[in-house]
């Protein structure tokens, strides 16, 4: 039966330039059958550092250093039936392992965060409250703003590139919560697919393709928000009529309260005055009220179940 011990004058350490460290260890295994028998063989009761009484194997720590991983294991046949392991130990890179082939489609996703500068139009300030005139009416050119949001790009190898899944999943958000690659969770509709590519162009022949997922990222979601205001307001019977003062005098805009009906209960509905009748609210908007205003916001992105896209 094959047996291993090791060679305790090459143990070595390494430290790189970079502050990086790596290291070597040495095995003389004898009576193995063939190179397979060489790789599973037993340790010697004296020796320490492997958790399976057999010599190192990929990925397997350092006995004297957690952060080293074996990174290479190399044999050489030196005579009938024996043999010399030189096992390598590096820290890997980018992960808690080293990759154990060269299959791209088995290594890990790679996440890079970034962020992109909008600029919106706002209508309300930093504590929430309507920008309005001292009247009360929302002036005629809002003021823009810097927004910064966030963006998450995930790369990795698919076997093809899925275009029916870009024409479906681009310009949507996730609907329901989402953790999005195993490493962070998401409320609904505050994820966004940009875009879903390969990097590089390929052929139809190759066997993999290296793909990227842009995912941006809103905390306060997707939707589009207005000031609910207008010239008209809703009234008994005649439906929808523009608005006037008490003197008479039409106006052009008027705040209204998220069903169709003037805050300001000073405002005449039609030069008679007619009865005010309050609407649903429209149909797909969330009403947000304030003290001096009400705000109407609208879902900009068709939700989609984004489970489909396999980022886990």
């Amino acid at each position: 039966m094959a047996s291993a011990s090791e060679r305790w004058t090459p143990r070595r350490f390494t430290k790189g330039k970079d502050g990086s460290w790596s290291a070597i260890r040495e095995f003389d295994i004898i009576a193995a059958a063939n190179d397979a028998a060489a790789f599973s063989s037993p340790l010697d009761s004296t020796d320490l550092g492997t958790t399976t009484g057999l010599v190192p194997a990929f990925n397997e720590d350092h006995p004297a250093n957690s952060f080293l991983r074996v990174d290479n294991l190399e044999l050489f046949l030196v005579g009938f039936g024996l043999y010399r392991l030189v096992v390598s130990y590096s820290t890997p890179t980018g992960g808690s392992s080293h990759e154990d082939n060269d299959d791209p489609l088995s290594q890990p996703m790679r996440i890079r965060w970034r962020r992109q500068i909008q600029v919106e139009q706002f209508d309300q300030d930093a504590d929430g409250n309507p920008i309005v005139n001292s009247a009360r009416d929302a002036f005629t050119n809002p003021q823009s703003r810097d927004i910064t949001q966030r963006v998450i790009e995930i790369t990795r190898y698919e076997p093809f590139y899925d275009v029916t899944k870009a024409e479906i999943y681009e310009n949507t958000a996730n609907q329901g919560v989402w953790t999005i690659a195993g490493f962070i969770t998401v409320p609904e509709g505050t994820a966004k697919l940009n875009t879903y590519q390969p990097t590089d162009d390929y052929t139809l022949t190759d066997e993999y393709v290296k793909v990227i997922y842009e995912i941006e990222l809103r905390p306060d979601g997707f939707r589009s928000r207005h000031l609910d205001e207008g010239p008209r307001a809703n009234a008994t019977a005649a439906g929808r009529v523009r608005c006037y003062t008490v003197a008479g005098e039409e106006l052009d805009r008027v705040l209204l309260d998220g069903q169709g009906v003037p805050l300001d209960t000073g405002i005449r509905l039609g030069k008679g005055d007619l009865p005010r009748a309050q609407l649903a609210n429209p149909t797909g908007a969330i009403v947000e009220s304030t003290a001096n205003a009400v705000f109407l916001r609208y879902k900009r992105y068709k939700l989609l179940n984004f489970t489909g896209l396999g980022l886990v």
